[in-house]
């Protein structure tokens, strides 16, 4: 997601004449994207900004600009301990980006006298959908589309919703427009991105179009949007369509299918954009996981066989502490149903260890689910205290010696099962999408390696035969 938001940001720099480079010498304008799901992210960030004073000061026409989560939680203070920076965007001002950069390159400004109002915008209005988007900063072949901002849930350990606000969710028809304009640029394979993506919701609560003449112009008839969405903000995202229910139908055509309402929905009507090849979306909510969901993964070819199902702990007494809204039980049930569905499917999760309050019996619990529900892999993190979270000011806080060794018990288990999920693709055949010339990603998420000999077109799609694993990354050739 941050990529994502990183690449949107760019956009009207580069509308603007400006092009990507990889040496700050060489550089204009720096763009940070900051972190703060861990402090130690956010440290990092810090310590970037602060050596960048000698590149400001070598050339003090240059901008420097910080934007991110930790921008929006540092915000008060940011400006005042790095003064050279020009100009400071939170994640909640994001989608006024393209004002507040307009401002920055015409000339320097007082951050807080000019743009404190940016901090509490209502308006939600990302960028419109463009034939030319932003050039990925993955790789030519991937597309990123956000469907949605901010998170409804208050998980205790997190600090993304004071940061990034409530859900906001943007129409059907942008995300759609998005995704093609994304296949028109190359792209084989579009990720559809959100802190709780399922629960998305299409805002458009009512709209009737009226086709003005064969040119495609629209007639706004009536407009009744979602609460917390401006009637001009709905009306600036419907793009000319033969559809006369701005939510688009399922089909993409109107053929008599339900109209967009759901994720499910969405995610049927994106894996019908011709052109669009792997179809995947990040981060789900177990809590939002229906069968409708399941049903829509297993049924669209192009959805990729694999999902990232974030977990956090075993037990349900933790879980609870975490207000994550969902039993391990309900959990089990979802991957259940998951490889009934879809066979083979890989599976990946988040689990943290040493939360404020865990006992040895929680943590136990931890291992056995991940043993028993043998995932591909799983990014294990230790509790990272977060000042402005509910977890912060719990009792029973862990000690940093017992959360390292629980975090390296989990470890163990998880490198033990991913090793040998990755042994049994040995042999396979599997459709590799190539990042750079000999590395690339296959359907079901596992790196994919060329042997020496070998290259491929980044961007492109190859079938390659397995013949070697190294820990969890495949080896293998091209097939003729």
């Amino acid at each position: 997601m941050n990529v994502a938001d990183l690449e949107e940001m760019s956009r009207p720099l580069i509308q603007k004449g400006f092009h990507l480079t990889n040496n700050a010498d060489d550089a204009e304008v720096i763009l940070i994207n900051t972190c703060t799901v861990r402090q130690h992210a956010e440290d990092k960030a810090i310590s970037f900004i602060g050596n960048l004073k000698a590149w400001k000061k070598e050339n003090p026409q240059r901008i420097l600009i910080v934007a991110g989560c930790a921008a929006e939680r540092t915000k008060d203070s940011l400006q005042r301990r790095f003064p050279f920076i020009d100009l400071v965007a939170g994640a909640k001002s994001i989608e006024n980006f393209t004002q507040l950069i307009n401002e920055a390159l015409k000339e320097k400004f007082s951050w807080i006298n000019d743009n404190q109002g940016a901090w509490d915008s209502p308006d939600f209005n990302l960028p419109p959908a463009t034939d030319n988007p932003t050039p990925g900063l993955s790789h030519p072949g991937l597309g990123y589309v956000t469907t949605m901002r901010g998170c409804n849930y208050s998980c205790a350990y997190c600090i993304v919703p004071s940061v990034r606000g409530r859900e906001l969710y943007r129409s059907a028809i942008a995300i759609i427009n998005d995704s093609k304009n994304h296949v028109k640029q190359g792209a084989k394979e579009i990720m559809l991105l959100g802190q709780t993506v399922n629960s998305y919701k299409n805002p458009v609560a009512s709209c009737e179009l009226r086709v003005a003449s064969q040119n495609k112009n629209v007639t706004i008839q009536s407009v009744i949007p979602a609460p917390g969405l401006r009637q001009g903000q709905v009306a600036a995202e419907i793009q000319p369509h033969r559809n006369l229910d701005p939510r688009l139908r399922v089909d993409d055509e109107g053929r008599g299918q339900k109209p967009i309402e759901d994720f499910s929905d969405l995610l049927q009507a994106v894996a019908n954009v011709p052109g669009v090849r792997r179809l995947r979306f990040m981060s789900p909510h177990p809590h939002y996981f229906s069968g409708k969901l399941i049903e829509t993964m297993a049924s669209a070819p192009v959805v990729c066989e694999h999902l990232h199902l974030p977990l956090q702990s075993g037990s349900d007494r933790i879980l609870k502490s975490m207000r994550r809204n969902y039993t391990t039980k309900e959990y089990r049930s979802i991957i259940k149903n998951l490889r009934s569905a879809m066979p083979g499917i890989s599976l990946t999760t988040d689990i943290v260890a040493g939360f404020p309050g865990e006992t040895e019996d929680d943590f136990k619990a931890s291992l056995d689910i991940v043993e028993e529900l043998e995932f591909n892999f799983a990014y294990c993190f230790k509790f990272s205290l977060r000042e402005g979270t509910e977890a912060a000011g719990m009792e029973e806080q862990i000690s940093e010696e017992i959360i390292k060794k629980r975090h390296a018990r989990l470890l163990e288990i998880v490198e033990k099962t991913g090793k040998q999920k990755a042994r049994a693709m040995l042999g396979q055949k599997m459709e590799v999408l190539w990042e750079t010339p000999m590395e690339g990603k296959s359907r079901n998420f596992y790196n994919v390696s060329l042997s020496r000999d070998q290259r491929a077109e980044p961007g492109s799609v190859s079938w390659v035969s397995i013949d070697a694993v190294k820990n969890r990354k495949l080896l293998g050739r091209l097939m003729s």
